[in-house]
């Protein structure tokens, strides 16, 4: 019963909070931090996880910096295409397992019209030899614990993915992407053309 009625809070902080729509990242996690903080005071046995649906509807936030191939990943990175942002790390299980699956995504959707970016939290050697036995075709960041920590503030759990708009606005947020919903997660980002 407990279990049931903190996943209705949070699915009601989750709507309130993207029902305000707000202008920037920031603003977005601020507003659904403090909803969080309010309701654990009333009642000490919620958990305060922040629902990932409360960045829908703003854009994503600054970022400057490269990917593990060298290519710059700034504003201009993200603008023109729609695309996927994933964030995992190495030791998370749920996120090796879905990584076929996002290599599913690019096989399936091309990187002509979409970027696909994964933002890794561990160290460039780290992520380089996890790569040699498990190949992934996206874009990666690596020592991104700052951007997590930082830009994002990703206070949602692994993985966690953004599907974007061409204006770089979050549209939705994924858990794990697997076999049951890939279909889905394509079509999704094919209506972004």
């Amino acid at each position: 019963m407990e279990n049931h009625f903190t996943l209705v809070i949070l699915v009601l902080l989750s709507a309130a909070c993207s029902r305000k729509a707000p202008v920037t990242y920031q603003t977005a996690i601020d507003n659904c931090i403090e909803a969080v903080k309010k309701e654990i005071q009333k009642d000490t046995t919620l958990i305060g996880f922040i629902p990932k649906d409360c960045v829908i509807g703003c854009s994503i936030p600054e970022i400057k910096t490269f990917t593990t191939s060298g290519n710059k990943v700034d504003r201009s990175y993200f603008s023109g295409k729609p695309g996927l942002i994933n964030f995992w790390f190495e030791a998370c299980p749920p996120c090796v397992e879905e990584i076929p699956h996002l290599n599913q995504l690019v096989d399936s959707l091309g990187t002509n019209d979409f970027y696909f970016l994964t933002i890794g939290k561990d160290s460039k050697e780290e992520i380089e030899s996890f790569l040699l036995d498990h190949p992934w075709k996206f874009d990666h960041v690596v020592n991104g614990k700052d951007l997590l920590r930082g830009s994002f503030q990703n206070p949602f759990g692994y993985p966690a993915s953004f599907l974007v708009d061409r204006e770089g606005k979050i549209v939705q947020t994924l858990g794990h992407i697997s076999e049951k919903n890939l279909n889905e997660v394509i079509a999704d980002l094919k209506s972004l053309l």
